[in-house]
């Protein structure tokens, strides 16, 4: 069995003419515990989603598990948490886990063996929007555990997957008696209804993948109010930097909420 688990030859990513990753050569063996040190901006984040296949390299070679990173093997093999996560407010922390789960064919009792490893057993009925931001992230590191690679794609298969689900069936089994194929039932029937369901979902997953992530993979949240602190303690008032920064806080959320409620105005009578 290959010791390796993780390899890079001269990685490297840029955005326009910034370099955010330059020929990162390493190497990651079995049992090893390989840890990124550096400033804010220094390419720690965009090294981990190229491996995880998350964001295409620009020049360079990587394998994880000796498979190219994003290959559906070598992400079944992977645990991770890049940032801030991500999971369903409403929901308990328990029930959380338990729909990313499903996606690696895991039960309850693997629900909550994480549980009980992240010392959240006893709070694992509560919702996830009620939990402090040490418990989000011990949550979080419980989701990468079960060996998933924690990232909205599995937020939004199962969004849709939910609205495709709830088209009544009688709609369906009346289009197949008009003649309608599968095709045309999915164009003409469950397709619109379904897009109409998830939109509100959608969006608001959207909004949190842009708010939690990254603008243009460079500016993160993060990024923007660290930056904002460090500008307002050099000129002496959060006043300017304070305004600046919310202002551009809302423009990267608020032009996809309000077209997103213009379209639910638009179909709030059909049915």
């Amino acid at each position: 069995m290959d010791a390796t688990i993780v390899s890079t030859q001269r990685l490297t990513k840029t955005f326009g003419p910034r370099t955010a990753v330059d020929a990162v050569d390493l190497t990651v063996r079995r049992g090893e515990v390989y840890g990124f040190l550096g400033p804010n901006g220094a390419g720690k984040t965009t090294t981990l989603r190229m491996l995880l296949g998350l964001v295409r390299p620009t020049s360079g070679r990587a394998a994880v598990h000796g498979l190219p990173p994003g290959d559906p093997a070598a992400v079944a093999r992977t645990g991770s948490l890049v940032e801030g996560p991500g999971f369903y407010p409403y929901l308990s922390g328990r029930e959380n886990l338990r729909v990313l789960a499903r996606y690696r064919g895991l039960g309850d009792r693997d629900v909550d063996r994480v549980l009980e490893r992240v010392d959240l057993s006893e709070r694992g009925g509560d919702r996830f929007k009620a939990y402090s931001l040490g418990m989000k992230q011990r949550l979080g590191v419980a989701a990468a555990l079960l060996g998933l690679a924690l990232n909205y794609a599995a937020y939004e298969s199962e969004i849709y997957r939910s609205a495709l689900e709830a088209i009544p069936i009688g709609q369906l089994e009346a289009a197949r008696t008009l003649g309608l194929s599968e095709r045309q039932v999915l164009q003409l029937v469950r397709a619109p209804q379904a897009f109409r369901l998830a939109l509100a979902p959608m969006t608001n997953d959207f909004v949190a993948l842009l708010k939690d992530s990254s603008l243009v993979s460079v500016l993160t949240v993060l990024e923007l109010t660290k930056q904002t602190q460090i500008f307002a303690t050099n000129l002496g008032s959060w006043v300017l930097p304070g305004t600046l920064c919310a202002a551009l806080y809302l423009a990267m959320s608020l032009p996809l909420s309000a077209l997103a409620r213009r379209l639910e105005q638009q179909w709030r009578t059909v049915d």
